[in-house]
């Protein structure tokens, strides 16, 4: 069995110290309690499975053959009643017999430094665990040497089912303890704090303590804060949030494969970015708008921290309205069995004022527009202006409730506007599409010679193929295309006795393209017929030069 390390074990405390013991006060050292503030006497432990208890002694209770205990007893008088001065159970290990023991004080005397616990009747335990081969306790060489000599722990435990049954508690039963030392098995008659010390049997007793608050398990505690940003926001509003996220083992374990998860509860995300992180990777899924944060592992009592910057707004009342909210999970190193942490969340105030946002977008890529200017109008009158953001959003807050046009601009493209209601404290959604200004084609037909070249027909085709339209060149050689749509295109020129051309080009909005052909002459033919000069018959087979 794998008992708890030292640094797991909590001490109990007695008018708030750590529980003492004077040295040699007691004899023989095996039963002498030894102890300080900085050393304490006593002490307990649980896992969730198992509670522990230990006592630091001023020699080895074992026997000179180290394969038992000697003939004497050690153990923590409890209180779980909480009448003062008294006690409710004796739990030890009985060396007499090589058991451990929980027995019952049915008798209870007040203040007493003589009370047998009764048991059963005679002192007969009200449970007993056999002690086979230091499996249910142990000893250990403390960490401490108050005699010259090395100290020792005694070690012993019962499963916590059983321990919080027979007394009838749980882990969050308010309990106290007394450690002691004894001749016999059902009684408390050694050492503890009344030879030396002088304590009563009332104030011997520790503070009030639960097993919980021994628990050396990992435990996952997550903190969010809000180091820039607005607290209070109107809806629809455009805001950015910095703040930093901590996750910390408060526990006396490591907790192994830590996972965090953060859930941002803006509406509308223009971005979320993470600054920088203690330890681990991050990974932010943009359509669940889920941060997912891949810790590791962290020792008891270490803490790691992600900062980040995210910007958006909120376009709905939700009760409440969190930025963002974290959990994290992992595993305790000490049981394998795995652990959640709280759940921590920013919460902003979100004024409950009508208001009008949505986005802005290109009619022909479908792709969001930057930099548009937005005008919220009531009566033809404006009311507010607005710029869209990266993501071609745009906001106006703080409205009051009526009809009202918004009507979208930007340069190159054709105006668009829509009309909106505005309601009390909700907030309407209203996206625009911008269809771009068409662009132009122009351009000069002309010979090899630079003279012109009339009447040339001029088409052109969008990158499918698709005619789009087509035209003939004037006197001077020029033709021209308006109202075309912006994109890739072809165009191509035929004309008699001139070899053809096509040229391929992206036409931009509201702007002009030259494309300008020089042509070629088409290939010509010469052709005769070769006779005899005298008596004027054809010549066959006459080979002809030029």
């Amino acid at each position: 069995m794998a008992f708890p390390s030292n640094n797991q074990f909590t001490p109990f405390i007695i008018n708030g110290s750590p529980v003492f013991d004077v040295l040699g006060d007691e004899s023989p050292t095996d039963t002498d309690l030894v102890g300080n503030s900085t050393f304490p006497a006593g002490f307990f432990a649980y896992d969730g499975t198992n509670i522990y208890f230990r006592l630091r002694l001023d020699s080895d209770p074992r026997n000179s053959k180290l394969t038992a205990f000697d003939n004497f007893a050690w153990g923590v008088l409890i209180n779980t009643s909480g009448i003062p001065g008294t006690y409710d159970w004796l739990f030890n290990v009985n060396g007499l017999r090589n058991n451990i023991n929980l027995i019952q004080n049915t008798t209870k005397l007040v203040n007493s430094w003589n009370d047998p616990a009764e048991g059963l009747g005679g002192g007969t335990p009200n449970f007993t665990q056999a002690i086979t081969n230091f499996d249910f306790a142990r000893v250990t060489v403390a960490d401490s040497t108050f005699g010259g000599n090395p100290d020792y722990f005694l070690d012993w435990f019962l499963p916590a089912s059983t321990f919080f049954r027979v007394l009838g508690i749980n882990e969050n039963s308010s309990i106290q303890a007394l450690v002691f030392t004894s001749a016999n098995a059902n009684n408390y008659n050694k050492d503890s704090l009344q030879t030396s010390e002088g304590f009563s049997f009332s104030g011997a007793l520790s503070a009030p303590t639960t097993t919980s608050v021994a628990d050396i398990r990992a435990k996952l505690a997550t903190t969010k804060n809000l180091s820039s940003g607005p607290i209070t926001v109107t809806l629809g509003q455009q805001a950015t949030w910095t703040g930093s996220i901590t996750v910390s083992n408060t526990g006396k374990s490591t907790a192994t494969s830590i996972s965090l998860q953060d859930i941002v509860g803006l509406d509308n995300i223009t971005s979320f970015i993470v600054n920088s992180t203690t330890q681990g990777s991050t990974a932010y899924n943009a359509s669940s708008k889920t941060l997912s944060w891949s810790v590791g592992n962290l020792g008891a009592g270490v803490t790691a921290t992600l900062t980040f910057t995210l910007s958006g707004a909120f376009t709905i009342i939700k009760n409440p309205n969190n930025l963002d909210t974290v959990n994290a999970t992992g595993f305790d190193s000490s049981s394998g069995s795995s652990i959640q942490s709280n759940s921590s969340a920013i919460t902003i105030n979100v004024q409950q004022v009508g208001s009008v946002n949505g986005t802005i977008i290109d009619n022909a890529s479908g792709l969001p527009i930057s930099g548009a200017n937005v005008t919220l109008s009531q009566n033809s009158n404006p009311v507010s202006t607005a710029i869209s953001n990266s993501n071609g959003f745009y906001s106006f807050t703080g409205v009051v409730p009526g009809q009202y046009k918004v009507t979208a601009n930007q340069t190159n493209y054709s105006q668009n506007s829509a009309d909106v209601t505005v309601v009390s404290d909700q907030s309407t959604t209203q996206n625009l599409s911008l269809t771009p200004l068409p662009s132009t084609v122009s351009g000069t037909v002309i010979t090899s010679l630079g003279t012109a070249v009339p009447n040339a027909q001029i088409t052109l085709t969008n990158n499918s193929g698709t005619l789009v339209a087509q035209t003939t060149t004037n006197a001077s050689g020029n033709y021209s295309f308006t109202g075309i749509a912006p994109g890739s295109c072809t165009i191509s020129v035929m004309v008699t006795n001139f070899q053809s051309q096509s040229q391929s080009i992206i036409t931009q909005s509201n702007q002009t393209a030259n494309v300008n052909f020089t042509l070629q002459p088409s290939p010509g033919a010469i052709s005769g017929t070769i006779t005899n000069a005298q008596t004027g018959t054809v010549i066959p087979n006459a080979t002809v030069n030029y």
